[in-house]
């Protein structure tokens, strides 16, 4: 039977945990990356880019990363909604679909108009799926390389 020391069983955790907290940084840091990479190459649906410059990447009260999306309609972007009527304006001003289909879709555009919107482009699990063989790559290699320190 081999037995180590309680000291040198919290050393192995310590640098254990260290790589992990490192690897989640980076992994954190890649999936940023990435999101900004592929805004608008299908996950994403992109106009302004307004959704794509609000990402940040922040140190979470846990001691891991949070991504965070800082725009009010993140969520929805992503989770999509249910069905409902979204007018092009509101009063005499312009609502942001309103300038999106005066833009984008002349068309369609008309006072008194809308469209009814619902559809969930899911961009958050999309990045983590495509990038899950990196991430795991990341933490695994950052976990190896604290163990291996002297």
């Amino acid at each position: 039977m081999i037995t180590t020391s309680s000291k040198a069983n919290r050393g192995i955790k310590e640098r254990f945990q260290r790589g992990l907290d490192n690897g989640i940084s980076l992994a954190a840091q890649y999936l940023a990356i990435d999101y900004r990479v592929y805004f608008g190459e299908g996950d994403v649906p992109k106009w302004k880019g307004d959704l794509k410059k609000s990402l940040k990447v922040e140190p979470a009260a846990d001691g891991g990363w949070d991504v965070i999306f800082d725009i009010e309609y993140a969520s929805y972007v992503d989770k999509g909604t249910i069905e409902h009527w979204m007018p092009f304006f509101q009063g005499d001003n312009l609502t942001a679909l309103g300038e999106w289909a005066q833009e984008k879709a002349p068309h369609l555009f008309k006072k008194g108009g809308g469209l009814k919107v619902n559809k969930a482009h899911p961009f958050v699990i999309a990045g983590i799926q495509r990038n899950k063989d990196m991430i795991k790559t990341l933490v695994m290699e950052s976990i190896v390389e604290e163990l291996n320190k002297p």
